[in-house]
């Protein structure tokens, strides 16, 4: 930190770039890093040891958590062609970041409006999450 605090000029420049870069290490690991841990790994840039491991462990666990509420609201839905294509749009709409449809070719106009009511709230449900 003294190092630091002289490369930059004075102890307070030095404290204000150390938090402010413990933050950034925080949001970018939400959920897997401690607070704590993103103020270490910003004074010392060695990560936490399983910090990988951890991170992958998060992104998997939220993908579970995301499509468990996906297969709730389908959970009721017999048709088979309705629900693929409602998985479909909503994984090309949490790629595209808004709502995008993909009808498989289906013509009916009453199918249709069902496959984007049931997208819209997988997708809108999600984004509250």
């Amino acid at each position: 930190m003294q190092e630091l605090s002289d490369e930059l000029g004075s102890p307070y420049a030095a404290a204000m770039y150390t938090a402010k870069k413990s933050r950034a290490l925080f949001a970018r690991c939400r959920g897997v890093l401690t607070y704590g841990e993103s103020l270490r790994y910003a004074i010392t840039d060695e990560p936490p040891e399983d910090l990988e491991d951890r991170i992958q462990k998060a992104k998997e666990l939220s993908q579970q958590r995301e499509y468990t509420h996906v297969d709730e609201i389908l959970s009721d839905v017999d048709d088979k062609e309705i629900r693929d294509a409602v998985y479909n749009s909503y994984r090309l709409s949490v790629n595209a970041h808004h709502l995008e449809y993909d009808y498989k070719d289906i013509e009916d106009e009453n199918v249709r409006a069902r496959i984007r009511i049931l997208t819209r709230m997988c997708y809108c449900r999600t984004s509250y999450m």
